[in-house]
């Protein structure tokens, strides 16, 4: 008996043991559909996840016939591969398999390296792809039905068939622009190559046997000579036009029954565009994107696409990404994903962040702050999402933003992806600006353009998200960024970007303290607005106070928290630790950048098990290690306020007004000059590592904020404004009060003090300077 024939019994007896259902790591348990030469069967893994199992056994007697339909199938399978979009079947794996009666097993191969290309009675040819449970279009257009199919169909409202029949025009003809963009046709668009999906009300193109590349030959007499028949572009070979030609004449046996749901204008419009699309091949649509773009002008559901926060929404208008599940964090609330956002975070790059504190050595200070980058990176994103919620009601930012799909995307990945680039300690190892033997040390978000780059993130950016990576790391870094980018990077970098509202609110909450509440996040969102000349988000007027509470809060988070002097003691002390450590050579430069990949907890393990022969050194680290003295941090012997720096001594004064301006190796000379000074003068044991200078880091868009091209829209003048007067003191504060100190080893901070009371210590810094 025909192998085909012997696995259509097994299903209709229902002999769930028979080993022909095994195939490979596959159970069989149904059949979807047959032809003459195969058979579609209903196939699940070992965790029940569903597959649908094509299997071609060319039967033909003549060898050219047989070798082109093995070719065909074969190039089918390579077709497939190539694809990659929400309503194109998604192909798994394919090869050939052969059963054996006296094995009683099947044998699987993947690929067709050693295939018969002429054929065989025993090798069958085999794909894995999707499984879509639902059937074709015809079971919820009846209209559509061959005349011997007797199956039910679907109850459907009226008004329900009118929404599907416009998502099943924008989504396959999206889909039909997108493969057809690839250099591909499929010339067989018929009722029962579209499936319908119930779960997700998504349309699926299936069965791509006669597709071919536009470019490679085109055998006229292949194409099926059936009810869908588009002879004039077949004549002509515009085999885009063909399938233009089929899927319109679809489309025009679905559209009467929708007569009494539209109005006559919009009625007569899509007929119109409809008869365009299969009429004269010189009066045609130039491609599918032209017929979509045509067409849903008129519809009634399609165009009222709304982006919004609820389950079951779709993050982009082409129904991608859509919002099935929630996740709680502090701060946030809670957030919505879609499954290709889950599969970004369960990426082991992502998960790195669990490990990455947002804030470093600061819970020596704040034992509540060990947020991470990951949570941040989560709130990030859902701080972008209400940016858009708002924002996509302004036909500027829609504009600005398109192609709209696309830019929403970018928008959406580069708040959540923004900070996978971060060292362990990271902000703290950036601001060692000059490594010893060369060690270079990229920024944190050109790092993120190499994690990007490789691994499984790479592969789900590219081919689920369908989204280039240079692109999304130009934006993440602010580089070569043009246009409509630039309003997407502004999201990420501006005034008001979700990057420096998260994490101002979020560090204050686990900070304990009650700062980042002062930001009136609701009234902020409100007062979106997009500058089409600047091309950045902005705020409209009733922003005004929202704006000052932002960089209000910012002030007080950077002297109350960042810049608070255990703070910046931990800080000091772990970058001279992680500069002496490079530079004395404890490891070569690929294993300290190894190390780098590590999470915060692993990181100092690692540095302080290897400097532990060291011990000058290794005491910097301790602390962080949790070993040996506990928390035994340095204290500051003095602290130089530039604010106040009228009432310092004449040479304290232009020693720190020096040193503010040095780069971290001329710091460590310094700091090396100092404690050579003390030892020689005042304090005869004191070492070089016990005395560590710092000062406070003034970064724009950190400590400083670009506002120079920031402006309020003026809702009743209709008008731009600048921004108010009292937002550049506000603005140059953390500039204009930067900070510097002496921090030293505890056991010589009583002497030191002493220094500093008779005024010797400035003497001190007058003969270093």
């Amino acid at each position: 008996m025909d192998i085909i024939e012997k696995i259509k019994n097994t299903i209709k007896e229902e002999d769930t043991k028979n080993n022909l259902r095994k195939f490979n790591q596959y159970y069989i348990e149904g059949k979807l559909g047959s032809g003459q030469q195969g058979i579609v069967l209903k196939i699940k893994n070992n965790i029940d996840k569903r597959f649908a199992l094509k299997i071609y056994r060319p039967t033909d007697k003549d060898p050219e016939i047989l070798k082109d339909g093995i070719n065909r199938f074969i190039e089918e399978i390579n077709i497939l591969a190539t694809l990659n979009h929400k309503n194109i079947v998604k192909i798994y794996t394919g090869g050939t398999a052969k059963w054996s009666d006296k094995e009683g097993k099947w044998d699987v191969k993947e690929g067709f390296e050693n295939f018969d290309k002429h054929g065989s009675a025993e090798v069958l040819y085999y794909y894995i792809m999707d499984y879509i449970g639902s059937g074709d279009i015809s079971s919820i257009f009846p209209e559509l039905k061959d005349k011997s199919d007797s199956s039910n169909n679907q109850e459907i409202p009226p008004y329900k068939s009118l929404k599907l029949f416009e998502d099943l025009i924008s989504q396959i003809a999206d889909a039909m622009y997108y493969y057809q963009s690839k250099g591909i046709t499929h010339k067989d668009i018929k009722p029962k190559n579209i499936l319908f999906c119930n779960d997700d009300s998504t349309f699926v193109i299936v069965d791509f046997g006669f597709a071919r590349h536009i470019d490679s030959t085109q055998d006229k007499e292949s194409i099926p000579r059936k009810e869908y028949l588009d002879t004039e572009s077949i004549v002509a070979e515009d085999y885009k036009k063909n399938d233009m030609g089929q899927f319109s004449r679809i489309l025009m046996k679905i559209l009467p029954k929708l007569k009494n749901e539209y109005d006559s204008s919009r009625y007569q419009g899509i007929e119109s565009v409809i008869e365009k699309g299969y009429g004269p091949l010189s009066q045609r649509f130039g491609d599918m994107l032209e017929f979509n773009n045509a067409i849903k002008h008129y519809f009634l559901t399609a165009t009222g696409w709304k982006f919004e926060l609820k389950l079951n929404e779709y993050l982009a208008p082409n129904r991608f990404g859509r919002f099935d599940s929630k996740l709680r964090i502090p701060v946030s609330g809670s957030l919505l994903l879609s499954k290709e956002i889950r599969s970004l975070i369960d990426t082991p790059e992502f998960q790195r962040l669990r490990g990455v504190r947002q804030l470093g050595p600061t819970m020596f200070v704040f034992p509540g702050a060990n947020n991470t980058r990951f949570e941040h990176s989560l709130g990030t994103y859902s701080l972008a999402l209400k940016y858009l919620e708002k924002l996509l009601s302004f036909p500027t930012f829609k504009e600005l933003c398109d192609p709209l799909d696309k830019s929403i995307k970018l928008i959406a990945l580069s708040a959540l992806l923004h900070d996978i680039g971060h060292y362990p300690y990271s902000h703290w190892i950036e601001e060692i600006d000059d490594f010893p033997r060369g060690l270079k040390l990229p920024k944190h978000e050109e790092r993120a353009r190499k994690i990007l780059s490789n691994g499984k993130i790479n592969n789900l950016l590219e081919q689920e998200w369908d989204i280039n990576v240079d692109e999304l790391s130009d934006i993440i870094a602010g580089k070569h960024i043009c246009n409509g980018e630039v309003l997407i990077n502004s999201f990420l970098s501006s005034v008001i970007d979700v990057d420096k509202l998260d994490y101002l609110m979020r560090d204050s909450v686990h900070c304990g303290i009650n700062y980042g509440k002062g930001i009136d996040l609701e009234r902020l969102l409100d007062s979106l607005y997009v500058n089409s000349s600047t091309k950045k988000i902005c705020l409209t007027t009733k922003g005004r106070s929202s704006l000052l509470s932002i960089l209000s809060c910012r002030n007080i988070m950077y002297q109350e928290v960042y810049w608070h002097k255990t703070v910046r003691s931990s800080e000091a002390m772990f970058k001279r630790f992680f500069y002496e450590y490079v530079k004395e050579e404890n490891d070569d430069i690929s294993k300290i950048e190894k190390y780098l990949q590590y999470s915060d907890d692993q990181f100092i393990a690692t540095l302080y098990e290897r400097s532990k022969k060291k011990n000058k050194l290794n005491k910097l680290i301790s602390p962080f290690a949790f070993r040996d003295e506990g928390r035994l941090l340095y204290k500051p012997a003095y602290i130089f306020y530039n604010n106040n720096a009228s009432k310092e001594p004449n040479d304290t004064k232009r020693f720190f007004r020096d040193f503010i301006n040095k780069n971290y190796k001329e710091i460590v000379d310094i700091s090396d000059k100092l404690a050579a000074h003390l030892k020689e003068s005042e304090i005869p044991d004191i070492e070089p590592f016990d005395i560590i200078l710092e000062k406070t880091p003034i970064r724009r868009d950190h400590e400083i904020f670009e506002i120079e091209d920031f402006q309020l829209w003026n809702t009743r003048k209709e008008s731009f404004e600048d921004y108010p007067d009292e937002i550049n003191p506000l603005n140059q504060y953390l500039s204009n009060n930067q900070q510097a100190y002496i921090f030293c080893n505890p056991k010589y901070y009583n002497k030191l003090r002493k220094l500093v009371q008779e005024k010797k210590l400035d003497k001190i810094l007058g003969e270093i300077l």
